[in-house]
């Protein structure tokens, strides 16, 4: 292909200008592409905007995705890049060139405040210093599970890939070093608000980075850092900061790959997969292969994913064969990645994965190459033959599905380690569930309820959802009820219940979200075609619903998916045609994509909801 548009390429990806890119796309052709076709969509420009080979046959597979969109446009990107889409003879056609890649100098500002941020010898890290002195540090990696809710709070950057804790600093890891210059300064003020000592300055007097490693190089030749000497989070061995390609570090690294703590050999293990030394990484990833620990097979295919290079493949697709589902799911994402046309036998094997998320990658990889099998049956987009956390109740009348769902509600706050979040559905349908859930044996003090959604009226309205749950047992259950400020500004009053429900998700992620459905298949105040849909790292919004000519705030798609379990009550012959639709698997409805998005979901039916279901 144009070797100039190669360079144009590269230089938006190297100047962080993907995201800008690729928003000029979608506000001009993409909008009509089907939630089914994202995946696909979206790994081909990750490849576009890349150093990635990009070829004739990826050229027709994005023409042959976005179709006829009846016009050409010109973007003026931040770097002067001149980015031209649209239809060309009859073909849509994507092009960019010019623009050159911005040069980053992230520590030439300054920086004021308590906390000032500090270069590691590896580029993708980021030391924020706390005060205090040297402790215990505890290393965290994204797909972790039980974190502390700051640490969660941090890794909804979708950059984030890593963070180490110690009590006098904290240690950010991104995808790529290049991003650090559009991130650091909303990751300081993260850091800042979630650990940092008000009025607490950094100590002088505490030991440097240089002076720590130096401790350790003398550990090791003195022989006192030995197989399972040291713990996890000792302190005065800082594996995620060392530079792997230093000898004194390296050699701190291997004894830590032998330790017989897991934890150290991840710790590590991540640490080497940023050397510059491919041989050592692919030496390294080899042994950690069979590592008898998951949370270091994790670390080995994460890392290898990582690298992106075609020397882990053969990696890659032996983490197929992994009895972790999670492991499967990443390797498959590497290989999307690195190009799947050379892995295509075993990534058809993962067709018929007893996992939803591993099945639903390989049919992405598959789209890709032109190869899904049809007559696979678990094939996406049907929905209910792979979405395995899917589970329908149908009940014989309405009474029944909602004793059915207050039951299931129930019991996932019971069975909460932390005190539960739950979120509420609005309307008439859900009342009857919360008479008799106000019944049954819950510790009502430790759940603090807030709405999926609201009307924008006062709280004394008749419409308020607030309203109406006080008037049932269960506002009067004793449970802390989060209401939303009602004034001028919608969008100002979803953005403070925003924050005061991330301030009560120290808690942990909410572990049930009631909702119900629409006859138009809204869920929440998620009505087709508004803008809400769209929302990107929004838990909460103010969303103008045009048919009704009004303001609402809703939860989003982003925070439905934290959920710990998502439920549905709907009932009614009126909506039985609306039910199957959404539950058929190829529905782009906002019920049908929340409940693709859930991490566990449940529908409760009564027998005239679910009449016209292909059961």
């Amino acid at each position: 292909m144009d070797a100039d548009q190669d360079s144009s390429r590269q230089a938006i990806a190297a100047s962080n200008l993907t995201a800008e890119a690729v928003n000029a796309l979608s506000s001009d052709a993409y909008g009509d592409i089907s939630f089914d076709e994202l995946p696909v969509l979206k790994n081909l420009l990750k490849v576009f905007f890349s150093d990635q080979p990009w070829t004739a046959h990826h050229e027709t597979q994005l023409a042959d995705l976005v179709g006829d969109v009846g016009g050409y446009w010109t973007h003026t990107l931040s770097n002067g890049a001149t980015l031209q889409h649209g239809m060309v003879d009859g073909r849509y056609l994507l092009s960019i060139s010019g623009g050159e890649a911005e040069q980053h100098g992230l520590f030439n500002r300054l920086f004021t405040g308590p906390i000032v941020p500090e270069a590691t010898p590896n580029p993708r890290h980021i030391r924020f210093p706390l005060g205090g002195a040297p402790g215990p540090s505890v290393f965290y990696q994204r797909g972790d599970e039980d974190l502390d809710p700051r640490i969660e709070r941090l890794f909804e950057d979708p950059e984030v890939t890593d963070v180490l804790v110690a009590p006098d600093f904290v240690a950010v890891g991104l995808t790529r070093a290049e991003l650090w210059e559009s991130s650091i300064d909303r990751l300081l003020e993260e850091v800042t608000t979630a650990f940092q000592v008000r009025g607490e300055a950094p100590e002088s007097d505490a030991p440097t980075r240089d002076e720590l490693v130096s401790a350790n190089d003398a550990s090791i030749a003195s022989g006192r850092l030995s197989s399972g000497s040291k713990s996890a989070g000792d302190a005065s061995v800082d594996l995620h900061l060392l530079d792997p390609d230093e000898d004194s570090s390296r050699s701190i690294l291997l004894a830590a790959l032998d330790d017989d703590d897991p934890r150290r050999r991840r710790l590590a293990l991540a640490t080497v997969g940023n050397s510059v030394d491919q041989a050592f990484v692919r030496q390294t990833l080899s042994k950690a292969w069979v590592d008898r620990s998951r949370i270091v097979r994790r670390t080995a295919v994460d890392v290898a994913a990582d690298n992106a290079s075609e020397w882990v493949r053969p990696l890659l697709e032996r983490a197929l064969d992994d009895d972790d589902a999670w492991i499967r799911w990443k390797a498959l994402r590497g290989l999307v990645d690195i190009g799947p046309e050379a892995s295509i036998d075993p990534i058809k094997a993962k067709d018929n994965d007893p996992d939803f998320r591993v099945r639903l990658e390989a049919h992405t990889a598959l789209r890709i190459t032109d190869t899904s099998p049809v007559d696979s049956p678990n094939r996406v987009p049907n929905m209910l033959n792979t979405m395995d956390q899917v589970n329908i109740q149908i009940a014989p009348d309405p009474e029944t599905a909602s004793a059915r769902a207050a039951a299931a509600i129930a019991d996932s706050l019971i069975g909460s380690a932390r005190d539960p979040l739950f979120g509420l559905a609005g309307g008439s349908t859900p009342r009857r569930t919360y008479e008799m859930l106000a019944e049954l044996d819950v510790d009502w003090s430790r759940v603090i309820g807030f709405l999926g959604d609201e009307r924008w009226v006062p709280h004394d309205h008749p419409e308020s959802n607030l309203a109406m749950i006080k008037t049932t047992a269960l506002g009067r259950s004793g449970m802390h009820l989060l209401g939303i400020e009602y004034g001028d500004d919608p969008a100002a009053a979803a953005e403070a219940y925003e924050t005061e429900l991330r301030a009560a998700a120290d808690q942990g992620t909410p572990a049930v979200l009631f909702l119900g459905m629409g006859d138009d298949g809204h869920t929440a105040s998620l009505f087709p075609g508004t803008a809400a849909l769209t929302s990107s790292g929004r838990d909460y919004v103010a969303n103008w619903v045009e048919q009704k000519q009004t303001w609402r705030l809703t939860a989003t798609f982003d925070l439905i998916a934290r959920v710990e379990h998502v439920m549905f009550l709907v009932t009614g012959t009126a909506k039985a045609d609306r039910v199957a639709e959404v539950l058929s698997g190829s529905s782009e409805l906002p019920a049908a994509r929340a409940t693709a998005v859930a991490r566990q979901v449940t529908w409760f039916l009564d027998e005239a909801a679910a009449s016209r279901l292909d059961h």
